[in-house]
């Protein structure tokens, strides 16, 4: 789960700047929310399923982020609603966020659109509001990943990202100049072992993350025929 997580929190901030981690602090402050941002993923796990789907939730804060407890996002038509008590805190530069890459549709169902509220609580039960609105096309559940690209019709934004043999996340930016061939990749990020392309539309809001891809041809299965013989 590390690398999903690390796709998504880096997609989000890619026009931020570089990420760090937010440092503890004892400070005590009333949570004071800017905005609050939801991203529908899409992720396809081979070229011949269709997506697993899920909600990604970033709010940014002026007071210091560090200090949440909780946040609560429930779908205003639905009534549905998950409680994130261990959310992700992240930094860039002067701005701070709050989030949680990995909300669930109900089972057998679909992540509702439309408008969202947030309720943030802070370590002294202090709380603020906020609200967001989901949208995407509902085409994209039955949609495999080759054809991802004639379903998204408005402006999109393509990225990759590279992983290590481990699957940890080493990193994820727009496509090089020189990135012409895997071989050139390589020669950049000699341990990476895979790639995925990322394709985003509707102001990062919706995010297909396609299959990864193997950087070096992978030999095949050997069939298990030892110890056979013809008797």
């Amino acid at each position: 789960m590390r690398a999903r997580f690390g796709f998504v929190q880096q997609f989000f901030l890619l026009l931020c700047g570089a990420v760090s981690l937010v440092c503890a602090s004892c400070a005590d402050s009333e949570p004071d929310l800017v905005v609050a941002t939801g991203a529908m993923v899409f992720d396809y796990a081979t070229d011949e399923d269709f997506p697993a789907s899920r909600l990604a939730v970033f709010i940014q804060t002026e007071s210091e982020v560090q200090r949440v407890a909780s946040i609560l996002v429930e779908n205003k038509e639905t009534g549905y609603r998950w409680n994130i008590t261990a959310p992700k805190l992240l930094k860039s530069g002067d701005k701070q966020w709050a989030c949680y890459t990995n909300l669930l549709p109900p089972e057998n169902e679909r992540i509702p659109t439309g408008l969202y509220g947030l309720q943030y609580t802070d370590a002294a039960g202090e709380e603020a509001e906020s609200s967001f609105m989901v949208s995407y096309s509902e085409k994209l559940f039955d949609t495999k990943s080759g054809d991802v690209k004639s379903v998204i019709t408005s402006a999109k934004e393509e990225s990759v990202a590279l992983y290590d043999k481990n699957n940890v996340l080493i990193y994820f930016g727009k496509r090089k100049n020189n990135w012409n061939s895997n071989a050139n990749i390589l020669r950049d990020y000699n341990t990476a072992v895979t790639v995925r392309h990322c394709i985003a539309a509707d102001s990062n809001r919706v995010v297909c993350l396609l299959p990864a891809e193997y950087l070096i041809e992978q030999p095949k299965e050997e069939t298990d025929s030892a110890g056979e013989s013809d008797e």
